[in-house]
C-alpha cells in the first residue's frame, strides 16, 4: 500500500505543478545533508519530497544537498505506520525543521486516517 500511495502522491504533486519547469518530486529516496557524513548517519529517507528551483530534473539515486547547491526539500510527506508513527511525528519533524529547514512537513497515518501538518 505504501508504494502505491507514494506513486499516487508523486503523480498528484507533479500534476499540481505541471506548469512549472523547476520542481523536483521524488519518493523513497535518501536525502544526505552533511558533506562529511558517513553513509550510516546524517541522512533521512522521506517517503515523498519536493524541491523547488531545480532546473535539472534528471533521475537521481539520492538527493545530496551539497551537490544540489544546498537546496533542501521544501515539502516532505511521511506515510506513518504503527512502527514509525511516533518518530515520524516528533524525531523526523525536528530534523526537517531544525537541520534541513523544510517549510512544510506532513505526516499521514492511513491506519488512523489522520493528517498532521506543520513546518
Amino acid at each position: 500500500m505504501a508504494c502505491a500511495a507514494m506513486g499516487l502522491l508523486m503523480d498528484i504533486l507533479r500534476y499540481h505543478w505541471r506548469e512549472r519547469q523547476d520542481i523536483y518530486v521524488a519518493a523513497n529516496m535518501f536525502v544526505y545533508f552533511a558533506p562529511d557524513q558517513v553513509k550510516t548517519r546524517d541522512f533521512r529517507g522521506p517517503d515523498v519530497f519536493v524541491v523547488k528551483g531545480v532546473r535539472d530534473t534528471h533521475m537521481r539515486n539520492s538527493w545530496v544537498i551539497w551537490e544540489e547547491e544546498y537546496r533542501t526539500p521544501d515539502y516532505v510527506i511521511e506515510l506513518a505506520s504503527p512502527s514509525t508513527a511516533a518518530f515520524d511525528r516528533e524525531g523526523k519533524k525536528r530534523i526537517y525543521e531544525r537541520i534541513l529547514k523544510t517549510p512544510e512537513y506532513v505526516v499521514y497515518d492511513p491506519n488512523r486516517e489522520r493528517l498532521r501538518a506543520g513546518g
